[in-house]
């Protein structure tokens, strides 16, 4: 079945899972969704640079949105795999992450997320590798630059700083030079982009931008206007979620000391992706592909050491296929 065939990693299930994508990405191929989302100058410089070469609404946006969600997808799965949370030479994290950033035609096309969590998990990867090793001071500064860089393309990304500091609490990291050190990281890219906007004489707006994003946040601000085809996906891959992330809780006493550690950060970069999904706009749905990192972590952990698949490999296989169907011929 799907899950046990993706155990391995040889060049057919590269291959498959590359036209798994395809067949999953097909409605957004033929009938591309305009997000509604206009790159603030000020808030996000990064994306605004390459929305200004690749319309977001065009198909040239579709298939660089394709290719960088199929790179997140194997990064993830090569970050998993190096931190011993799932077995090695498998592609169950890619092939979960693949198919639960499809769940919508409403989160699939070019937009800032896309970047942003492609950069927080090189700064999650760089972050979970400092426990293991003794002064790694790079890597703690990697793992804030990448969020600071993450959060120019979409600024709510700027509180995954906070992940850092609750991990450096889980890995009880008592050392103020790796706080210190972290926030060095994260103002880095700052430092480039407040030079940027004073050389061209806009960094009063610049100000401004943060000032009135910081005061005019609020939380619950998503809308649940969709399909009744969405709300039945989105409600079963709930229900996944809180099956994946109970089976790798109920056994986390079993693994080392090392796992279960980079599992409870896994678990805080949930909360933090729940926060940022919070506090963003309505319009802003995408917003939902920062949570899919960690939700598909504890759904491909759990399918990699669940013996007994067969109702989960069922169950699986029927959710992709209502996927594809609700986002060819159903309504967002």
């Amino acid at each position: 079945m799907l899950i046990s065939f993706f155990k391995s990693s040889y060049l057919i299930q590269y291959g498959l899972l590359v036209v798994l994508a395809v067949l999953l990405w097909f409605g957004a191929f033929t009938h591309p969704v305009n997000h509604g989302f206009i790159a603030n100058s000020y808030l996000s410089p990064a994306f605004n640079l390459i929305s200004s070469i690749a319309v977001p609404g065009s198909i040239l946006g579709i298939i660089i949105a394709f290719l960088l969600n199929l790179f997140i997808a194997f990064s993830l799965n090569f970050s998993l795999i190096r931190n011993d949370l799932t077995p090695t030479n498998s592609l169950i994290p890619a092939l979960v992450y693949i198919v639960a950033s499809s769940v919508s035609i409403r989160v699939m096309g070019l937009n800032p997320v896309l970047f942003s969590s492609l950069l927080l998990i090189i700064s999650f990867h760089n972050l979970l590798g400092i426990y293991s090793e003794e002064d790694a001071f790079d890597k703690v500064f990697n793992a804030g630059f990448f969020i600071g860089l993450a959060s120019a393309f979409y600024f709510p990304a700027i509180f995954f700083f906070l992940f850092i500091w609750f991990t450096f609490v889980v890995f009880r990291l008592q050392n103020w030079r790796e706080w210190v050190i972290a926030f060095l990281g994260l103002v880095t890219p700052y430092l480039f982009i407040f030079t940027w906007f004073f050389l061209n004489d806009e960094l009063t707006g610049l100000l401004i931008s943060y000032q009135e994003y910081f005061t005019s946040i609020s939380f619950f601000n998503f809308q649940l206007d969709m399909g009744w085809g969405s709300f039945l996906i989105f409600g079963i891959m709930a229900l996944m979620v809180l099956v994946g992330i109970f089976r790798v809780m109920a056994g986390i006493n079993e693994k080392t000391i090392l796992v279960r550690k980079k599992t409870w950060a896994i678990m805080w970069f949930t909360i933090m992706a729940l926060l940022v999904f919070f506090i963003s706009p309505p319009s802003e749905f995408y917003g939902l592909g920062l949570l899919t990192i960690s939700i598909s972590a504890f759904i491909a952990i759990a399918f990699s050491y669940i013996r007994r698949l067969f109702w989960f490999e069922i169950a699986f296989g029927i959710f992709i296929i209502m996927i594809v169907l609700n986002n060819v011929f159903g309504s967002a």
